[in-house]
């Protein structure tokens, strides 16, 4: 389970994304063809995972200015409870 799988931090500012408590966090799984290419960069592969967890948000309330996806190769949290599945497949986990 552990390939393509990209912690994401979402803030309103990276001012505020020094501080944990102001930091929304979210791990994303890329599960879809289109979304985990092995042809894509890597850089196309954490915005579509950064695309994907801000997609978990109401738009008109809440504003990120800040996106940050790293590729998480960890052991995963025991208790991530069930994932949000996109409609591509893909899987989203609010930590």
């Amino acid at each position: 389970m552990a390939d393509y799988l990209y912690m994401v931090d979402l803030s309103a500012s990276a001012e505020t994304a020094s501080n944990p408590k102001y930091v929304d966090r979210l791990l994303v799984q890329l599960m879809c063809d289109d979304h985990k290419k092995s042809s894509l960069p890597e850089a196309d592969r954490e915005a579509s995972a950064c695309e994907l967890a801000v997609s978990r948000y109401d738009p008109e309330n809440t504003l990120f200015g800040y996106w940050l996806a790293k590729r998480y190769d960890g052991t995963l949290p025991s208790a991530l409870g069930h994932p949000f599945i996109e409609s591509c497949g893909c899987k989203v986990w609010r930590l």
